[in-house]
């Protein structure tokens, strides 16, 4: 039951994407809207979900785990573009999707090193 807990924060913001992504117009910061910037959201939001993955996976074993997660981000990323091109003034983008994978790698290996440096023994040199 824990295990499944982990994925909570993950499956929240699959759905809050999801319903971004069901939006004509999904809302879009302010500063972000003069530069077209719709790679970087991408990226940015990938960064997150792959994170998300991470944790819900577990930290131990680490390779194992990093790959499960960014498997199931590239598995969500996919199907979130292929949702988009059936939602009216959408549509599923190549570039989008290049931009999810690099978001979700980016995100895991982010999480993955922050949590290798955390189980660290401290080697400070005394002894």
């Amino acid at each position: 039951m824990r295990s499944l807990v982990r994925w909570l924060p993950f499956a929240l913001a699959c759905a809050g994407v999801w319903i971004a992504s069901s939006m004509r117009h999904p809302p879009v910061p302010l500063f972000l809207r003069f530069v077209h910037a719709d790679k970087l959201l991408h990226l940015f939001g990938y960064v997150v979900l792959g994170g998300l993955a991470l944790f819900g996976a577990g930290a131990r074993p680490l390779l194992r785990n990093a790959a499960v997660a960014w498997a199931v981000v590239a598995i969500w990323g996919a199907a979130d573009e292929w949702h988009q091109s059936f939602v009216p003034g959408r549509d599923a983008s190549l570039g989008d999707f290049a931009a999810d994978l690099a978001g979700a790698a980016l995100g895991v290996g982010l999480l993955a090193w922050w949590s290798s440096r955390r189980r660290a023994p401290e080697t400070s040199g005394k002894a």
